[in-house]
């Protein structure tokens, strides 16, 4: 876009430039500015020289107005440019206003809608000059306060848009990672169909489910005893680790093996598909602490019994059975999604032979 630029420069100040007069070859843009202000030769230490250039640049437009000054193809002569400076500055010497372009009197708008907004801004024009801060002599300060306010919220919701992009940008990588994971494992197709492995593993939120889905599946759970299998998933939901805790006996010590292993192997698939996780801190984040405490109450034994077996704190241990009695309720579901009657009624057993006495009463001052 093309522009009339009308400047004043100084021979003894050549660093001093006052903005003159813009033109474009459009209908013609008014505004406030001095920047659009009618030329005004001004003498300041010494003579000026009007100098008119041709100059391509980039402008908000702030209004519009319904006259349209015609200018020359060729804008270099400096006399095509004097007699362009020279006619525009007459047709706003006789039009202060600038002919502000109407609408509906000039582009025959007539929506209801452009209607209800003039009317509204008429209305809030009307409330503002009514108010005591248009008179203030401040306005103009606290405008440009109002206006730096606005610029930075934008940038604000901005910066916050870009950074919502780059977290989801994140979690989507993650997304992927991790569908790949549960591919490789067989818990869904390429199609992201999910395999009967996933369904055993949607129903449990309560222990790390992919491990213990895969021993569910490696029929570990299957072939122990219950006071067995309730010791090992002792080792899901107890999160304390103690110094000074007793190993498991001998075959409760190769069903933690297994559980290891178990572990080990998720972990390192997770780790190839691109899952950012610490394979031995995942391992042993599976704590035999509690099994042997686990097992003998499964077995029947009293609280204060096991108590002597473990050293944690009573509250702890409650806590942790009752975690374990969630999780076998949630592997009860699982069972009975894919048909497995025999383990359903083994998990049942299980929390039969745990849900019992002071673990599980509603207080512990009755």
């Amino acid at each position: 876009m093309f522009v009339i630029l009308c400047s004043l420069q100084s021979t003894a100040y050549p660093f001093c430039n006052l903005a003159g007069l813009f033109v474009l070859n459009a209908p013609g843009v008014m505004s406030n500015s001095p920047s659009f202000s009618p030329l005004r030769i001004i003498r300041f230490h010494g003579d000026w020289l009007l100098n008119l250039r041709s100059v391509k640049v980039f402008m908000k437009i702030i209004k519009l107005s319904s006259a349209r000054l015609p200018m020359p193809k060729d804008l270099l002569p400096l006399q095509t440019r004097e007699n362009m400076l020279k006619s525009t500055s007459e047709f706003l010497a006789r039009n202060a206003s600038g002919l502000p372009l109407d609408p509906e009197a000039n582009m025959g708008i007539r929506s209801s809608s452009y209607q209800k907004l003039v009317r509204r801004i008429e209305a809030l024009e009307s409330l503002f000059d009514k108010h005591e801060i248009s008179k203030s002599p401040l306005i103009e300060q606290k405008l440009k306060v109002l206006h730096m306010k606005q610029e930075l919220t934008a940038k604000i919701k901005s910066i916050k848009r870009q950074m919502r992009s780059s977290t989801e940008l994140a979690f989507k990588d993650e997304l992927k990672a991790r569908k790949r994971v549960l591919r490789r494992l067989g818990y869904a197709t390429s199609d992201d169909v999910v395999e009967l492995k996933g369904k055993v593993a949607c129903e449990i939120s309560s222990a790390e489910e992919l491990t213990l889905t895969e021993l569910i599946f490696n029929g570990v759970l299957k072939d122990v005893k219950v006071e067995e299998m309730v010791s090992l998933l002792s080792c899901f939901v107890w999160q304390e680790k103690l110094q000074d805790a007793s190993k498991p006996r001998e075959e409760l010590e190769l069903l933690f093996t297994q559980l290891q292993d178990t572990a080990r192997r998720v972990a390192k698939v997770q780790l190839e598909c691109k899952v950012q996780i610490d394979v031995e801190g995942f391992v042993n984040s599976f704590r035999p602490d509690i099994m042997e405490a686990v097992y003998a109450w499964a077995k029947g034994s009293k609280f204060y019994e096991i108590m002597e077996i473990t050293p944690v704190f009573e509250g702890s241990l409650i806590r942790a059975i009752r975690r374990l009695e969630e999780v076998l309720q949630q592997l009860i579901l699982a069972a009975k999604s894919i048909g497995e009657t025999e383990l359903e009624a083994k998990f049942e057993e299980a929390v039969s032979k745990i849900k019992r006495d002071i673990v599980f009463a509603a207080s512990l001052y009755l």
